[in-house]
């Protein structure tokens, strides 16, 4: 469904997008994006891959593969009674993003470099840049263990397995001693043909977004309050989520002019 800026619902036929391919085990859609064009955009990997691709479908042109995605090493790991697939908590990863222009823009983290994908498949990539790797504390630890407890226990809601459920748990060996540059979902397409990337950084320190050009140039670093995101674009402005102070769900909405 699509709204117009009055919040009118515009029908629009369904289609269908994505199946399970026969014989090639599950498959999993990461999750659904649309741009200004109309054009839908997805991430398409085997459950558990450690490698993926983004796919569009729409206004511009039949179903088609822009793409291929890395993600973290996956691995089972057994806690009890339980057999949990966890993903390597900020391992290398690659993220991506609508363009607006019917491609899309590709930031990877090894090396850490910004692709733009046109939509005919035409790629431009920027120069490497070097960042200084930043290793992981106890706390980012801690921080992980919690968010993923809290994940753990609502997808276990309401099971009766004979005994009480263990806590998650991630062994010593799969913490990688670096963190990616950037986090999964990390990147924004600006209007003007940018890419923002939201880079990783310690707990309660400033967010730092490197923006690259429609090279895949780096251009500057942005400092936010801690915690803040980009969320999005307007006219020669950025939208801005900022989470109030001493509070766990609450954000601000800011508007921050863009030169």
């Amino acid at each position: 469904m699509l709204l117009t800026p009055d919040g009118l619902a515009v029908a629009a036929p369904t289609r269908f997008l994505h199946q399970s391919a026969p014989g090639l085990g599950l498959s999993s859609v990461d999750r659904y994006l649309l741009d200004s064009l109309g054009n839908m955009f997805w991430t398409d990997a085997a459950r558990g891959a450690d490698t993926g691709a983004v796919k569009r479908r729409g206004s511009t042109g039949p179903e088609r593969q822009l793409a291929s995605l890395r993600f973290p090493p996956v691995r089972m790991i057994r806690s009890g009674v339980m057999a949990i697939m966890s993903s390597m908590p900020f391992g290398k990863i690659d993220a991506w993003a609508p363009d607006n222009r019917g491609g899309i823009v590709v930031v990877r983290s090894t090396p850490y470099h910004v692709e733009h994908v046109a939509a005919d498949g035409a790629v431009v990539r920027g120069r490497d840049r070097e960042v200084r790797p930043l290793p992981i504390t106890p706390d980012d630890r801690r921080v992980v263990l919690d968010e993923r407890r809290r994940d753990f226990s609502s997808a276990t809601s309401g099971l009766s397995v004979g005994s009480a459920l263990p806590e998650p748990t991630i062994p010593d060996d799969f913490w990688p001693a670096t963190k990616a540059p950037f986090a999964r979902f990390a990147v924004r397409a600006g209007p003007d043909g940018t890419a923002w990337v939201h880079r990783a950084v310690g707990i309660g320190t400033e967010a730092a977004v490197d923006v690259f050009d429609a090279a895949g140039e780096y251009r500057e670093t942005m400092m936010l309050p801690p915690g803040a995101e980009i969320i999005g674009f307007g006219k020669r402005v950025a939208y801005v989520s900022v989470p109030v102070a001493g509070t766990p769900g609450p954000v601000t909405l800011q508007i921050m002019a863009l030169p």
